[in-house]
């Protein structure tokens, strides 16, 4: 089941313009679940939006501790391909801290230029690539994959974000959470539009 949070959909409306002006405070609070359809495919007219929705993804997630020996290292955001993405990201981040650590975006063209990130943005134009970078994180520690593909967190992503009428909402794959050392607050996965796995067991389309 798809599910839509409406205290959500006004702050992302609200989160996108006000993150380049600088001013967001947002808090997320819950609403109601209502039906919702999804829009056909991703655009990339919505990328300050889904920029908007990254940074604020980073206030309800913990992360393992960072290196005693360097407790200021930034806090590196990385995007594997979508030259575009990245480059709106990089504008959000601007200015940003995590947890008192300042951000700093880098872009892959190939896992070979990989250097350790927090957070690991797959782009559109690498997604038929998630299972060998699954493969190469396996073991990893503290890092959050996000795409946008329909199947990324059903692949094994750690977070989708999804594209919806009225704003950009997300799926979240517990377990790829888990298994990354990754803390994710109760009001973000109420805040989900879909939660996986499925109670079952299992994940649906």
């Amino acid at each position: 089941m798809i599910r839509c949070r409406n205290g959500f959909a006004g702050w992302v409306r609200w989160a996108a313009p006000a993150l380049a002006s600088g001013v967001v405070s947002a808090v997320l609070v819950a609403a109601p679940a209502v039906p919702v359809e999804r829009v056909a495919g991703p655009g990339p007219e919505r990328y300050p939006e889904k920029a908007a929705v990254l940074f604020e993804l980073t206030r309800f997630v913990e992360w393992p501790p960072a290196d005693p020996a360097a407790p200021d290292s930034p806090f590196v955001v990385g995007v594997l391909g979508d030259e575009p993405f990245s480059e709106e990201i990089r504008r959000a981040m601007a200015g940003r801290k995590v947890r008192g650590r300042s951000i700093r975006t880098r872009s892959f063209r190939n896992l070979d230029e990989f250097d350790p990130c927090s957070i690991l943005v797959v782009g559109r134009d690498k997604a038929r690539l998630l299972p060998v970078v699954l493969d190469f994180l396996a073991g990893t520690k503290g890092v959050l994959t996000v795409g946008e593909t329909a199947d990324f967190a059903e692949l094994g992503g750690g977070v989708r974000l999804v594209e919806l009428p009225d704003r950009i909402g997300f799926e979240i794959n517990r377990d790829a959470a888990r298994h990354a050392e990754l803390r994710l607050s109760a009001q973000l996965l109420r805040l989900a539009e879909r939660l996986l796995p499925e109670p079952d067991g299992r994940t649906r389309p």
